[in-house]
């Protein structure tokens, strides 16, 4: 039998604390208040702070990222609900009891040795990856010199970057060439960043990495297409997505009380092969083909925010009002949805009723059916018009919503439906509202930019792949820039403060290898 050592038996316990989802999502405060380090604390030795205590400060300060100690005094002070939690107390006049500089250095310089030393890498190493907040926001002052983003923003990509490699499962023979996952996920963001082919961004990858072992292209597309399972891809979709969103929405509360407007839309693929292959649609010609891989997706369309809730792949054979539903389910339990806005392709009854059932608010152009075209030869001369109640289907599959004729800027009569009442007045803002759902134009133009590998494989599951490793590094890309605004400005900038290619740049430019958690 092995005996377990004080620090072993630490660690082991830490280590459960993780099995419990919902313990990952806690303010770091709470998370190290877990940590039970009293078997560590020395009742006779002759200090004034419990050891344990002090333990808890160093790491706070170290994944806070707050290099001056008295920032972190101040800190503390401001937020003393998080230095309670960390051990400490307070005297008669409520005020959080605190070590000075000199005492704190004191401790650690007398009472860290080589295995507290082991401890705190461990836990830094397990917590690091966990809460998200990089950098701590800087004062007034500092903010109004001319700040450069890129050097904020390296800190902030090595932890968003171990948060797409945490979910990607790709096992791997310990006799292989490459030993680690995290090699091949490197060759593949780097090439998927130049958006070139495998074999050749293996060529170009190992050309600026001569120091490092790089397999052929082959080999790295020999160990992507382990993951053959459709299911299992969605399902490291999910956690990838899941994991980006709940640490913005945790850490920035913005997320979490307001309401945002989103987007559904339906994303083409152009696809080159016999079209009998799985999960091939047929469509509208474009780029020398009819037809396509194609994935439903929703998008936040609010500037700075612009993340991808959900991308879900579609079937020939799938009914798209039933995949809408599931991700309306899967979406509203992430945000708030204040209207949604679907384009012409979604203007069914099924859809419609579903999302009158959901409760959600949205706007849609209007297909020029034989009846619209009546109402436009009844609205001539009319500026707006709205219909309320109006009619679509049969009498045995229909629903109801509001008709709403608008002239456009150059006079031109539109038609939309809605669920929500708008007066005739305003019905010329409706431009304005749907102009929102541009925005998840400009997401698929930065996909297709910036982060999209080429390809010519056939395969479905590879194809799909790539396009969630496309999708879950514009997340990052948007948290990163998240992260740079309210460090450097105090709050979410609109447009963004990194480029897309200058991220790529830095992402690949990151040299030490990703250190995986563990378990």
């Amino acid at each position: 039998m092995t005996y377990k050592t004080p620090i072993d038996r630490i660690i082991e316990e830490f280590n459960k604390l993780f099995e419990d989802p919902s313990f990952k999502l806690a303010r770091l405060s709470v998370i190290l208040s877990k940590l039970d380090l009293r078997i560590l604390d020395n009742n006779n030795y002759r200090f004034t702070f419990n050891y344990s205590s002090i333990i808890k400060l160093y790491i706070f300060k170290k994944l806070k990222r707050i290099r001056v100690y008295n920032k972190l005094l101040d800190y503390l002070n401001a937020n003393s609900i998080e230095g309670t939690e960390l051990g400490f107390f307070k005297d008669e006049h409520d005020k959080l009891i605190l070590p000075n500089k000199r005492t704190f250095n004191h401790y650690i310089k007398s009472r860290f040795n080589d295995d507290i030393k082991e401890l705190i890498r461990v836990i830094e190493q397990k917590l690091s990856f966990i809460h998200l907040n990089p950098i701590q926001i800087l004062d007034k002052q500092e903010r109004r010199q001319k700040l450069d983003p890129v050097n904020y923003s390296e800190d902030i990509i090595k932890l968003t970057k171990q948060i797409l490699y945490d979910e990607i499962n790709l096992p791997i023979a310990k006799n292989a060439y490459i030993s680690t996952k995290n090699k091949l996920l490197d060759i593949l963001l780097f090439y998927l960043s130049l958006r070139e082919y495998c074999n050749n961004g293996a060529k170009r990858y190992k050309r600026s990495h001569r120091d490092v072992k790089v397999p052929m292209g082959d080999t790295v597309l020999h160990h992507f297409h382990k993951l053959n399972d459709v299911e299992e891809i969605r399902q490291i979709s999910r956690n990838i997505f899941d994991k980006i969103f709940k640490f913005s929405k945790y850490n920035y509360r913005l997320l979490r009380r307001r309401q945002l407007d989103v987007a559904f839309d339906i994303h083409p693929i152009c696809y080159y092969g016999n079209k009998s292959d799985d999960y091939v649609s047929g469509g509208k010609f474009e780029n020398g083909t009819s037809y396509f891989f194609k994935f439903l997706t929703c998008s936040i369309v609010v500037g700075g925010f612009r993340f991808i809730l959900s991308a879900v792949p579609l079937h020939p054979a799938d009914e798209i009002s039933d995949l809408l539903h599931e991700m309306i389910v899967e979406v509203k339990s992430k945000i708030n949805i204040k209207f949604a806005y679907l384009d012409r392709g979604f203007n069914t009854v099924d859809i419609i009723n579903l999302l009158n059932k959901s409760k959600i608010r949205f706007i849609m152009p209007m297909t020029k059916t034989p009846r619209i075209k009546r109402w436009y030869a009844k609205s001539v001369g009319c500026k707006a018009r709205v219909i309320e109640d109006f009619q679509m289907g049969d009498k045995y599959n229909n629903c109801k919503c509001n008709l709403i004729l608008v002239e456009d800027k150059d006079g031109v009569l539109r038609s939309f439906i809605t669920n929500t009442h708008i007066p005739v007045q305003l019905t010329h803002y409706l431009y304005r509202f749907y102009g929102k759902r541009w925005g998840i134009e400009t997401t698929y133009r930065n996909l297709d930019h910036n982060f999209k590998a080429k390809t010519t494989s056939k395969r479905f599951p590879l194809r799909m792949f790539y396009f969630i490793v496309s999708v879950s590094m514009y997340n990052l890309w948007v948290l990163t820039n998240i992260c740079l605004g309210l460090v450097l400005f105090g709050r979410v900038k609109d447009k963004p403060i990194l480029t897309a290619s200058l991220f790529c740049d830095i992402i690949n430019d990151i040299k030490q290898e990703i250190i995986d958690p563990g378990g």
